[in-house]
């Protein structure tokens, strides 16, 4: 499981490092400001609770409306189920990742996976932190995507991750909505 995430694009790189085939052209997804309107950062170190770029299908945020189109946007780490009631808006249930073998089996993933509630976490890499004997410890291994070389332009163009996810929408006490997504 990812610990840590790194993610140095800015939305400007990623719309052009991501080529969609849509209609027959290769063309990059349109950012779309979702409703807690997170801000996107740039860090070496992300950690649960931070706003991190999301593919997902436009038909997620525009009521179901059919559409092949996929859009970039923001989404907090650590889903808070749609369910999870918390006046305070301190949410103390957040989900970081979702095991492969337990998607069938536990409630919350199962309605995700039937609403189609599917995402994509796009990064540099991530960060896989291993015991190293000592209990206290523990040695980062960064876990990335070869690079390629472009010897037309002359220098090194790093390749995003793709990561699998589950999000759902939490109405917060104020109206706004937040995203939040769960790495398979």
């Amino acid at each position: 499981m990812c610990d840590r995430l790194c993610i140095i694009f800015s939305l400007k790189e990623l719309q052009a490092l991501i080529q969609l085939k849509e209609t027959g052209t290769m063309i990059g997804p349109n950012y779309v400001e979702l409703g807690t309107k997170l801000k996107p950062i740039q860090t070496y170190n992300a950690s649960r609770k931070s706003p991190c770029p999301i593919l997902l299908s436009e038909k997620h945020i525009y009521d179901g409306m059919p559409s092949k189109s996929t859009v970039l946007t923001i989404m907090q780490w650590g889903l808070s189920p749609s369910w999870e009631v918390d006046d305070k808006v301190k949410l103390k249930y957040r989900i970081t990742h979702a095991k492969k073998e337990k998607l069938s089996k536990i409630k919350t993933f199962q309605t995700l996976l039937e609403k189609g509630h599917r995402c994509v976490l796009v990064c540099e890499g991530f960060y896989q932190f291993i015991s190293t004997g000592n209990k206290l410890n523990k040695q980062a291994y960064f876990i990335h995507l070869q690079n390629m070389f472009n010897t037309r332009i002359e220098r090194e163009i790093i390749r995003p991750c793709y990561i699998a996810a589950l999000f759902d929408t939490l109405k917060q006490p104020d109206g706004r909505e937040l995203y939040s997504f769960t790495i398979i």
